[in-house]
């Protein structure tokens, strides 16, 4: 492997590092949200700072993009410390999906148990109007 090569697999891995870091963030947040789920009122609000660190991924990506390819083109295995920043990153990557999965099915099912209420709050709604317009 060339010198340039080298060099661009190292600025690689130090970006995939970064990234790697960011999602374990992201992963802490929403551990912290599981284990607070039912004291969260606000879950679009508890879920900013998640989305807000996702974004700063999708941002990196888009930085690294052209030494990426480049470093694709190459054609060449990752080295160790490559190998195991895309490792770490990928750890990450899917810890968060598990943990965004588990926040989804909490969110449903939180749903689901407010439909009732839901339902009975509308239909009180709607008798107490059909009253008001009969004693017209």
């Amino acid at each position: 492997m060339s010198l340039e090569q080298t060099q661009m697999e190292g600025r690689l891995a130090e970006s995939y590092r970064r990234q790697a870091a960011i999602y374990a963030h992201a992963l802490a947040l929403a551990d912290e949200l599981f284990a607070n789920w039912h004291g969260v009122n606000d879950v679009v609000g508890a879920l900013q700072p998640i989305g807000a660190l996702v974004d700063e991924i999708r941002q990196s990506n888009r930085a690294i993009e052209k030494q990426r390819q480049e470093w694709v083109a190459t054609a060449q295995r990752a080295g160790p410390h490559l190998a195991a920043a895309l490792q770490d990153c990928a750890n990450m990557i899917l810890g968060l999906k598990d943990r965004i999965g588990d926040l989804e099915r909490l969110a449903a099912e939180r749903k689901q148990s407010l439909a009732p209420q839901l339902d009975s709050f509308a239909r009180g709604w709607q008798m107490q109007r059909a009253y008001s317009a009969a004693k017209r």
